[in-house]
């Protein structure tokens, strides 16, 4: 990873954990991250059946995917199966073993001719080992290249 604001919301994750266990999201106070809020998801996560609702949709973030997630489920307006696959593998792993995912995705989406992202989700958990939330944050590539993207699934946790 080499986004700015991806590296620094990681950091500020491991900053909260404690003895071994993942901080809660009591422990992520936006004062404290002012530079980020544009960019972060705050997810919740769903059982039976698993799926995920995005809580909160920063304003950059809205802007860079061309549409307002909050309150809306995971793949919502995702038509193409091989994306669902793609974003519900890396939401349940994440879910189940609480280890964070990391990625470079480069694409045509929602109406542009190209985006392209880093992005890293982070687990939350309220009793420091069930993930119930999820913390993420998203960087647009000022400069997207059609190819470029690519998951690099828990690189540097």
């Amino acid at each position: 990873m080499t986004a700015p604001l991806v590296l620094q919301g990681q950091a500020y994750w491991r900053s909260k954990c404690h003895n071994g266990r993942l901080p809660g999201r009591a422990d992520i106070v936006p004062s404290e991250i002012k530079s980020l809020l544009p960019h972060v998801i705050l997810s919740e996560v769903l059982r039976d059946p698993f799926d995920i609702r995005f809580r909160l949709v920063g304003t950059k973030v809205v802007e860079m995917n061309n549409v307002d997630l909050t309150g809306k489920r995971l793949n919502h307006g995702v038509t193409h199966p091989g994306w669902q696959d793609y974003w519900l593998r890396i939401y349940t792993e994440v879910a189940e073993t609480g280890r964070p995912a990391f990625g470079a995705d480069s694409y045509e989406y929602r109406d542009r001719d190209h985006a392209a992202m880093q992005w890293c989700l982070l687990p939350l958990a309220s009793d420091g080992r069930t993930v119930d939330m999820i913390f993420e944050i998203e960087e647009q590539d000022p400069a997207p290249r059609p190819g470029d993207g690519h998951p690099l699934l828990h690189a540097g946790a």
